[in-house]
């Protein structure tokens, strides 16, 4: 795996291990108990569906293991906002984590956008060929 592919790795595991110490210092009550727990599932879902790109058999696969790992920042994101609008939680630590998720969408898009311009690019060449 190249290295760069290692450091994103390491990135996305760590922002989960991150999410998940801090939804673990969170209150508990009904409304925190929600959000907690859509919080550390979007989590694992990022990291699962990251891991799972690697494992794609296919670069279309690849792109839509992604395009999964991206949605579920989104929501996070959304959860985040959620906390913050709640005061859940420090605010300095969910201000930075908030920023990690937009740190990680953009670099997991780009990675997707690169490998979809390569499948374009291949696709073209063979309709040139025939």
């Amino acid at each position: 795996m190249p290295e760069h592919d290692e450091a994103v790795r390491r990135r996305v595991a760590d922002f989960a291990l991150g999410v998940l110490r801090f939804v673990r210092a969170l209150r508990r009550d009904v409304a925190s108990d929600s959000i907690i727990r859509h919080i550390a599932r979007c989590t694992g879902s990022v990291s699962a569906n990251y891991r799972d790109a690697f494992a794609a058999r296919s670069d279309s696969e690849f792109v839509s293991k992604l395009a999964l790992a991206i949605a579920e920042l989104d929501e996070i994101d959304r959860w985040f906002w959620m906390a913050a609008q709640l005061r859940l939680g420090d605010s300095a630590r969910l201000a930075v984590l908030t920023a990690d998720a937009k740190q990680l969408r953009a670099i997991l898009a780009e990675i997707g956008n690169a490998v979809r311009r390569n499948l374009q690019r291949e696709l073209a060449t063979r309709r040139s060929r025939r």
